[in-house]
C-alpha cells in the first residue's frame, strides 16, 4: 500500500511509521521557530513515565520561552502492544499520570509521595524550576465522557481529533466545563481546540473524485470506527463494533495465531471473517490476476494503513456521494 504510485508521500517518506522522536524535534523547533506554540498532538503516559513527561515539557518550556504544550491522551494499541506495553486500563493510567505530573509541577522542589495503582513515588524530587514560575500548558485529547471529565479536572486545553457537529462540540465542551467547575478550576481560562484534516484541490468535486479513487484513502477509511460508517448509512467491513484507529494492532503474517486470539461471539466472527479475507487476499496477490478477468484485489496491510497521511474525512465524502467506485475504494 505504501508505494509512490499510490501516495506521493512514499517518494520522500520510507514508511508510514518512519517518525523522528517528537521530543528531540520539538527542542530543535523551539530554536528555529520563535513565535508559534509547540507541543505534541498527542503523546501518552504508557511508553514514558509521568515524571519524564513532566521534566521534558518543563525543559521545552524553557527552550521555547514559555510556548510548550504537553498534548496527551490515553494511547493507541499500535504504539504499545507490539512492544510488550499493556494496552489496558488506559483512562485510569492517564488519570494517575496527570495527577503525578500536576503534583510534580506544583511541588516547588519539595519531595513528593504518591501511592497509585500503576506508579508509586517515594520522596521524589522535581527540582527543575518552572519557566517564570508557571507550568507548561497541558492539553488532553478526549471524546468519551470519562476522558472529557479528566480534561476538565486536569487540563488547560482540549484537543479533539474527530469530526463532529457544532452541537456535539458544544455538548462535550459543556461536560469539560462542568468537570472543571467541580474541581474548583476556572473554565474561562480553558482553551478548546480541534484537529481538522484538510485536503487541498482546485474544487470540491475534483477533490472528492480523487479521494474516492485513492486506494490509500480506502485504507484510511478502514481506521474509522464502525459508528462513523453507520452514521452515513454504511457498514464497516469488519463490523459495527470496530472502534477505529486506537484499537489497530499491527501484525505480521501469523494468521493462525491471530485466529487463536480472536474473541468469541459477534466480534470474534467478524474477526475470523476478516482473517479469511486476509488469507484470500494473500493467495490472490501471489497468483496475480486471472486471465481475462479483473486484476487481483490489493491486500490491505493493517500496519501500512494505520497512519493519518491522507484525510480520513474522505469517508464522509464517499457516504455523501455513494457509487460502486466509492464503495470499492472503501472496501
Amino acid at each position: 500500500m505504501w508505494r509512490p504510485e499510490l501516495t506521493p508521500a512514499a517518494k520522500v517518506v520510507p514508511s508510514p511509521d518512519a517518525y523522528f522522536d517528537p521530543f528531540v524535534m520539538l527542542g530543535m523547533m523551539a530554536q528555529r521557530h520563535k513565535r508559534i506554540r509547540l507541543g505534541t498532538g498527542v503523546t501518552e503516559p504508557l511508553r514514558r513515565h509521568p515524571a519524564t513527561l513532566a521534566q521534558a515539557f518543563v525543559t521545552l518550556d524553557h527552550l521555547s520561552g514559555g510556548r510548550a504544550i504537553l498534548g496527551i491522551g490515553n494511547g493507541e494499541r499500535e504504539n504499545t502492544e507490539p512492544y510488550g506495553i499493556p494496552f489496558t486500563k488506559r483512562v485510569a493510567r492517564l488519570e494517575e499520570a496527570l495527577t503525578i505530573i500536576r503534583r510534580l509541577w506544583s511541588s516547588g522542589g519539595e519531595p513528593v509521595d504518591f501511592d497509585g495503582t500503576f506508579w508509586t513515588l517515594r520522596r521524589a524530587l522535581f527540582a527543575t524550576p518552572l519557566y517564570r514560575g508557571r507550568a507548561p500548558a497541558l492539553w488532553v485529547a478526549a471524546h468519551a465522557p470519562k476522558m472529557l471529565g479528566l480534561t476538565g479536572r486536569f487540563a488547560d486545553g482540549w484537543y479533539p481529533t474527530i469530526k463532529m457537529t457544532g452541537s456535539d462540540y458544544r455538548g462535550r465542551l459543556d461536560r469539560i466545563h462542568a468537570a472543571a467547575i467541580g474541581a474548583g478550576r476556572d473554565p474561562k481560562a480553558f482553551e478548546p481546540g480541534a484537529q481538522i484534516q484538510v485536503v487541498l484541490g482546485t474544487d470540491r468535486k475534483t477533490v472528492l473524485e480523487e479521494l474516492a479513487a485513492s486506494k490509500v484513502t480506502g485504507a484510511m477509511s478502514m481506521l474509522m470506527p464502525g459508528a462513523a460508517w453507520k452514521q452515513h448509512g454504511l457498514r464497516h467491513p469488519l463490523g459495527d463494533e470496530v472502534r477505529g484507529l486506537p484499537r489497530v494492532r499491527p501484525r505480521g503474517g501469523d494468521a493462525a495465531a491471530d485466529r487463536r486470539r480472536a474473541p468469541a461471539g459477534h466480534a470474534g466472527a467478524a474477526r475470523r471473517r476478516h482473517l479469511r479475507r486476509h488469507r484470500r487476499g494473500d493467495r490472490a496477490r501471489h497468483r496475480g490476476p486471472r486471465a481475462g478477468g479483473p486484476p487481483a484485489r490489493h491486500h490491505l496491510e493493517p500496519d501500512a494503513a494505520h497512519r493519518r497521511w491522507v484525510a480520513v474525512g474522505a469517508l464522509a465524502a464517499r457516504a455523501a456521494r455513494p457509487s460502486s467506485k466509492t464503495h470499492r475504494a472503501a472496501a
